[in-house]
């Protein structure tokens, strides 16, 4: 394989910048000829320097997929079996439905199958006891989808984090940094803030008037969020990480951290995401043209990112960036990048079914705590309507969407690029029972929910 020219990779990134408005890209590649680092732009529009492959940018939702790597070290190692029941090691833990709470497994917490809503925000502390104290929180946390059914969750992650706590016996941060950090030598890749003080980091962006305007977040308190998305990294240290993934499982200084096959079973499919794609274990996974694509993106209030490994072509990618709109920067270099560097396939758009079926069978108002979707045909199709409630009712609606079947049950929006996806998900009766729209399933009004 020929990496891009540097000169079409800078055309590209900086055309990319100027259209998404974002200030500063990382750009981590690897493949077997060796890899190379870039950055282009600016990590902070008040206070400038130039973004370089040691800039600390947040990754947020990445970590969950390093969150898996420890549980499988654990696993390997034999002290964490991934298909025994939670409360084997949390023998206290409890959600709402009881029946989860007794059955719910490890490996379910890391496929998104656990089915309780996964946007609560957990209370806990900013000490040594505030996985568990927010672990304990949950006690109360309602079911929005079944068990068994893929449905995007952060808050598993947070569960799954305790569970490494309790295996491991240390704090989850600390354990990460022995298991993962220190033997893969991510030496700037960590995830109490204060660690990045006198780092050259990257500041979110969001844009006003055209131009981009430095983000002033507040940040977190606690730790609940950490095994979900808490890790602050360089593109260097990612693609470092990629390439273990894509290894043999071996540490730099040739000290094996997990075996060959245990990386890959991490990369096997386990459960269909609705609209052919698949989970493992963290890893999302889609096939072009009989490769395999295991990746994670990830995404703050405005730093977006994307890692993804080709590990047929022995190749990975990191893209990281610093701007609300780089979520679209990223889709778009890294599909530029599947198939002028690594030769794969476009990604097949579905294409409407010339009969749309009987569309008063779909319509109608989908549930989750935070946002409802309300769907009615209109123009020969579904028009998707989202409201925003409870904590968030005062952020703005999103445009209207006019959708189409592709195949029975799925649908994509009419634009968009790409356009997103969703799909229906059946009772046992085979009513419609459940809109899985952005990776979560919502309940349909006058649907109960299914065991």
């Amino acid at each position: 394989m020929t990496p891009p020219p540097p000169a079409d990779l800078a055309r590209r990134i900086e055309a990319l910048m100027e259209r998404s408005i974002v200030p500063g890209v990382a750009l981590g590649l690897v493949d077997g000829d060796g890899e190379s680092l870039h950055g282009w732009g600016l990590t902070n529009v008040d206070h400038p320097l130039p973004v370089d492959a040691d800039t600390v940018f947040e990754i947020a939702s990445i970590t969950k997929t390093m969150t898996a790597t420890v549980a499988a070290r654990l696993a390997a190692d034999g002290r964490l079996d991934l298909d025994a029941p939670v409360r084997r090691y949390l023998a206290d833990f409890r959600v709402a439905d009881d029946a989860v709470s007794e059955h719910v497994t490890v490996r379910d917490l890391f496929t998104h199958t656990a089915g309780w809503f996964g946007e609560y925000l957990p209370h806990d502390t900013d000490g040594p006891d505030g996985l568990a104290a927010a672990v304990a929180s949950l006690a109360t946390l309602e079911q929005v989808s079944p068990r068994g059914v893929f449905s995007y969750n952060n808050v598993s992650l947070t569960v799954a984090g305790r569970v490494i706590e309790v295996v491991a016996g240390g704090r989850y941060v600390d354990v990460m940094r022995e298991l993962l950090f220190a033997p893969l030598a991510m030496t700037r890749s960590m995830f109490d803030p204060r660690d990045v003080l006198y780092e050259r980091l990257a500041a979110g962006h969001t844009v006003r008037d055209g131009k981009p305007v430095r983000v002033r977040a507040r940040l977190a308190d606690g730790h609940a969020g950490d095994p979900a998305g808490g890790v602050r990294s360089t593109v260097r240290d990612l693609l470092g990480y990629a390439r273990f993934h894509i290894g043999d499982g071996s540490a730099p200084d040739g000290a094996r951290v997990l075996p060959a096959g245990d990386l890959a079973a991490m990369r096997a499919p386990r459960v269909a995401t609705g609209t052919g794609g698949h989970v493992g274990l963290s890893w999302m996974l889609e096939e072009r043209g009989g490769t395999v694509i295991a990746s994670h993106g990830g995404a703050t209030v405005a730093h977006m990112s994307q890692l993804v490994l080709v590990p047929a072509r022995g190749a990975a990618f990191v893209i990281l960036t610093n701007g609300a709109n780089g979520a679209r920067l990223c889709a778009e270099l890294g599909e530029w990048l599947l198939q002028t560097w690594l030769g794969l396939p476009a990604r097949a758009v579905a294409v409407a079914l010339a009969v749309q079926p009987d569309l008063a069978l779909y319509a109608g108002r989908y549930q989750a705590p935070l946002s409802d979707i309300d769907l009615a045909p209109e123009g020969g199709g579904l028009v998707l309507r989202l409201t925003w409630k409870g904590s968030v009712a005062e952020r703005p609606p999103p445009p209207l969407l006019q959708l189409a079947f592709t195949a029975p049950d799925i649908v994509r929006a009419v634009a968009g690029d790409p356009p997103p996806t969703g799909d229906f998900i059946r009772d046992a009766d085979g009513a419609i029972a459940y809109l899985r729209w952005g990776g979560r399933a919502r309940l349909k009004v006058g649907q109960r929910p299914s065991p």
